[in-house]
């Protein structure tokens, strides 16, 4: 394992978004050799300084609360639900958190990435921003599926006051299999500008793809009308309370719209299950979502299920532009597993051990992931 993860780590380091801040390696493991065990270590080192880039490497263990309040960095892990699509990583345990909170100016254009924040404890928010300029992109948001414990938990809140939050590529899956749901995708605490949430799969209340009512379930809130965001390309199922926001090449599987018309939305080139577009400015109405999906894998816990169905999809070539509807249309397409923008090695062979006399043949395989 060791060998697998300085192979990683070296194809890691070779991108060109790698190659001038400080790079840093966290692994929990015992026995592993990093630069830190834990990322608090990691952000309260001296020696780690602004614009560095923490590389949290896979673990079985969760890496506990992702606490940042006095540093601008980047924060990389290998992505999420790696087992479950093909040639993702070599070693497939995710980079895990409880929680994450993130505040102040001093962390102003951070990012986050290919990391995973799971707890099941119910009334948690996972997620915290507070800054300007964050980056938030192909991160998995889960609170497990098992019954009560995860009621009332918000995936993602944007703080009040804060400006250019991009939300992109994520997964959100705050699901239960219960019959009834109250949970929050992402929750909009204040007046927030230049806000993007794109192309990401959020979805809240029951598990199933054909149920039509989720509950008290809210994929997005908006608290104030004195924010505006662009919600663009992404596959929602709850129920969505917006001011001043533009709506585009979306698939909202089901739920209810809160709107004002002293703060309208502007809603072209989406897909809904029923009237909640309406049929204006390109929007489709009352289509059935099993002809949406290619429906590949399991709707609980696989991403590539929300895939298009090839040929016959109402979403293709439907939204703005002539892009495709949903996660993986537009120009922030979204990425299965979460895997960052990087090499990565899917397959290693490593020997366990070589002499001075004989060659040692090391057999690998690496894919890009744009």
């Amino acid at each position: 394992m060791k060998h697998l993860i300085r192979l990683s780590l070296v194809v890691l380091m070779l991108s060109p978004f790698a190659l001038y801040a400080g790079k840093w390696r966290v692994n929990n493991q015992t026995g592993t050799t990093a630069n830190f065990t834990a990322v608090s270590t990691a952000i309260a080192s001296g020696s780690v300084i602004n614009g560095d880039t923490l590389y949290i490497e896979g673990s079985p263990t969760s890496y506990g609360t992702l606490s940042l309040t006095t540093k601008s960095l980047t924060f990389i892990g290998p992505g999420y639900l790696l087992p479950d699509n093909d040639s993702t990583q070599a070693i497939i345990y995710p980079a895990r958190f409880d929680a994450m909170s993130v505040s102040g100016v001093a962390t102003n254009n951070s990012v986050f990435m290919g990391l995973v924040f799971q707890n099941t404890t119910g009334g948690a928010t996972l997620v915290t921003l507070g800054a300007n300029g964050l980056t938030f992109s192909r991160n998995y948001i889960f609170t497990g599926t098992n019954g009560g414990n995860s009621f009332g938990s918000t995936g993602i809140s944007v703080t009040s006051g804060f400006n250019n939050i991009t939300i992109s590529q994520n997964f959100i899956n705050l699901q239960l299999t219960a019959a009834s749901f109250t949970n929050t995708g992402i929750n909009i605490a204040g007046i927030n500008t230049n806000l993007l949430i794109s192309n990401n799969l959020i979805l809240v209340g029951q598990m199933d793809l054909t149920a039509t009512n989720p509950g008290t379930a809210n994929a997005i809130t908006m608290s104030s009308t004195s924010g505006s965001a662009v919600i663009a390309n992404n596959v929602f199922k709850g129920n969505l309370t917006l001011y001043n926001a533009q709506l585009f090449s979306n698939i909202w599987i089901a739920g209810t719209f809160t709107v004002n018309a002293s703060f309208p939305n502007v809603l072209q080139n989406n897909i809904s299950n029923s009237t909640q577009f309406g049929s204006a400015n390109g929007n489709q109405q009352n289509i059935t979502m099993t002809n949406v999906f290619a429906q590949t894998g399991s709707v609980a816990s696989i991403d590539k299920f929300y895939r298009l169905t090839p040929s016959t999809s109402p979403a293709l070539g439907t939204g703005v532009g002539g892009n495709d509807c949903g996660i993986f249309g537009g120009t922030l397409r979204y990425k299965l597993s979460g895997l960052p923008p990087f090499p990565a090695i899917w397959s290693a062979t490593v020997p366990p051990s070589g002499s001075s006399g004989s060659n040692l043949n090391v057999n690998v395989r690496a894919r890009a992931h744009n």
